[in-house]
């Protein structure tokens, strides 16, 4: 059955609509619906229809350019128009933004059924073609066919692996767009994260191929080093991947090459923070902070290296004599979600050491009551498969985000992480028993945009991959 959403601004047309539908036998199913145009966009990339209804006129975000934004990011969904007499040139023109077709108002059933059946026919061909290799799955647990298949697969796309080959990974939702003389092969690897994999010509060539593709639409490009093997994709993916989250350090949306310099400094200033942690001194732990500053001003600090920080930060808050509980963050992704960029970590690591250094002083206050506990558990049940970490948690139910932790130690016996994490992965369980929905879908559902994370946090708690459980 394929799932339909409607978008307009007046009710009784949805309503009218849908009684259309539900009239014709047409493998069709109205699943979502919106009357507001800009709530209705997010929740397209959301959702991911296979086929949308929607009206010209509407506030906010005409359907024009709903049709338009969505299609840059899910080229492959359908869109009819909703329109009236008056828009008839509205709708000719969303034919050249990608509409299939218009259904005038009021609505006539033999005209919506011919629409439906000519987007099922366009929906049945799609679904037909030749299933592509799960590249994600045999890059991340490659076996004696990964290679061949792989191989295949890149040549097919004009990408000779044996010759040296470069991977860009760019942050953002958008899928960018090359010209058609450009070969390469493009991975979708979350809902705001795409690599693309090009033969190497040079730099140069590099930075004139991704000229003028840093818009709004894209925080960073990362750049991985050249490699001629399958053995060195996994590596130069997560070398890119870091690369591209260079945004979160600097504070600006760009091209993101390996840098050409002495990281020996730094990994001194990781080295003495880890010495610190079993023996904190807090006045130590400060003065190596002021450091990180410095280092983050001068541009010289990658992301991996922040959140190392941030967990020796975490480590030390254990043996620091205070009340600060913080999790551990366990993925690049995690680290961005969770701060704005490395100067709002930094400023939360600062709060840890005025904790301790008020404890200390003996004046730190517990103004949190354990009553409120239950209220936050209920909130993470319903909606552990968002966008949720302890530092949203604080700012929902203006508690600090130390305190949340130590509760949640205190009470179900875990970290958040670990709870959260048992109920996505017991979530995810259950739709890969129940459902048909491919890997990336559940990932999405079970608040995962990283399908490549979800896989190794899968396999951690399970014993086997998500594939190996659904065959099971």
């Amino acid at each position: 059955m394929y799932k339909i959403f409607i978008v307009d601004d007046e009710e009784y047309v949805i309503k009218s609509l849908i009684k259309s539908i539900q009239k014709i036998q047409s493998g069709f199913e109205v699943v979502y619906t919106s009357n507001n145009s800009i709530n209705a966009h997010d929740a397209i990339l959301k959702t991911m229809p296979d086929l949308v209804f929607t009206d010209i006129r509407m506030p906010g975000m005409n359907g024009l350019e709903l049709i338009k934004s969505v299609k840059e990011v899910l080229p492959g969904t359908i869109f009819i128009v909703i329109s009236g007499y008056a828009e008839f040139v509205y709708a000719q023109k969303a034919m050249n933004y990608g509409a299939i077709g218009y259904c005038l108002k009021p609505f006539d059933d033999s005209e919506i059924t011919d629409l439906l059946k000519k987007a099922k026919g366009m929906l049945d061909m799609s679904n037909s073609q030749p299933e592509e290799p799960d590249l994600i799955s045999l890059i991340e647990e490659p076996n004696d066919k990964s290679g061949p298949v792989i191989n295949q697969y890149f040549a097919d796309k004009g990408i000779d692996i044996s010759k040296k080959v470069v991977i860009a990974a760019s942050m953002g939702y958008k899928q960018l767009a090359f010209e058609k003389n450009v070969k390469h092969v493009h991975i979708k690897t979350g809902n705001a994260k795409h690599l693309y994999f090009f033969q190497y010509s040079g730099e140069s060539d590099i930075r004139q191929l991704f000229s003028g593709k840093l818009h709004d639409g894209i925080k960073g490009i990362g750049i991985s080093g050249s490699f001629n093997t399958i053995d060195g994709i996994k590596n130069n993916i997560e070398e890119a991947t870091s690369l591209g989250y260079q945004y979160f350090i600097t504070g600006k949306h760009s091209l993101y090459f390996k840098p050409q310099t002495d990281n020996s400094h730094i990994d001194g200033l990781l080295r003495k923070l880890e010495k610190n942690i079993s023996n904190p001194d807090i006045f130590e732990v400060n003065k190596t902070l002021t450091e990180v500053r410095t280092i983050v001003a001068n541009g010289r600090l990658n992301v991996k290296q922040a959140m190392k920080i941030y967990n020796y930060f975490i480590s030390l808050s254990n043996n620091l004599d205070c009340e600060y509980y913080g999790e551990y963050i366990y993925s690049i992704e995690e680290l961005c979600s969770a701060f704005k960029d490395v100067n709002a970590m930094l400023m939360q690591l600062e709060s840890m050491l005025l904790d301790a250094s008020s404890k200390k002083r003996g004046d730190m206050k517990d103004e949190i009551k354990n009553k409120y506990f239950l209220k936050i558990l209920d909130y993470v049940n319903l909606n552990f498969h968002s966008e949720i970490s302890i530092q949203s948690l604080g700012k929902i139910f203006s508690i600090n985000p130390s305190y949340i932790s130590q509760l949640f130690r205190k009470e179900v016996s875990m970290t958040f992480t670990d709870y959260i994490t048992k109920l996505r992965v017991e979530y995810a369980c259950s739709l890969l028993h129940s459902t048909k929905y491919t890997i990336e879908d559940i990932a999405n559902k079970c608040g995962y945009s990283d399908y490549f994370y979800f896989i190794r946090v899968f396999k951690k708690s399970t014993g086997v991959t998500p594939g190996q459980f659904r065959k099971s």
